[in-house]
């Protein structure tokens, strides 16, 4: 999953609120569009601040995603595929796969075809809410949009220096400096390597 294509779609809607409001359904919404706080509806007059709404969202797309990837049929999709079905499950809840009032995308999701699932993301605008229907436009695109593969980076050698000229000098003890030196310790090199295990 292209995890930080996915967060910043999410936040892109979602916006960061310190004070609790009510979302497009009428349901208390806090932080980056949380209607749960440790497992307890959020209130109406209830305040977070941005470190601890931060957290909060890091939580829950942490579960969200972990649902999503536990799919099989998610987890072949390509990479901007699972981004855009992240910010889908943010908003429409974690539990969508499989349900029947989202048969449609579940359904376009187990064929694996991409441009299908991008359609079947359009549907889910609650009667046309301008801000969902953006919203899904924007989550199609994503999922659209072609995988940048990497190859892994080109590494360029280290440059090279001339050689000094203490390194120009042949080596002592070896074959070319001195030749009875050199197979004295290339023989006792030899013998080290079969004496030892």
């Amino acid at each position: 999953m292209d995890r930080n294509a996915a967060i910043s779609l999410i936040k892109e809607f979602e916006q960061f609120r310190s004070n609790s409001y009510l979302d497009s359904e009428g349901v208390p919404t806090i932080g980056w569009g949380n209607t749960e706080i440790k497992g307890r509806p959020v209130s109406m007059g209830q305040t977070i601040d941005r470190a601890a709404a931060d957290k909060l969202f890091d939580e829950t797309f942490n579960n969200f995603t972990t649902k999503l990837l536990s799919v099989p049929e998610v987890r072949r999709l390509n990479p901007n595929v699972q981004a855009a079905l992240a910010s889908f499950s943010y908003n429409s809840g974690a539990n969508w796969f499989g349900h029947k009032d989202f048969a449609t995308l579940t359904a376009a999701v187990k064929s694996g075809d991409t441009k299908r699932i991008a359609d079947a993301l359009g549907l889910y605008t609650n009667g046309g809410n301008a801000g969902l229907v953006r919203r899904r436009q924007r989550e199609a695109e994503l999922a659209m949009r072609p995988v940048q593969r990497t190859f892994g980076q080109t590494i360029k050698p280290a440059p090279t220096s001339k050689p000094t000229p203490q390194q120009r000098q042949k080596p002592k003890g070896s074959l070319f400096g001195n030749p009875m030196l050199g197979f004295v310790n290339g023989a006792s090199n030899l013998s080290n390597l079969f004496i030892r295990h």
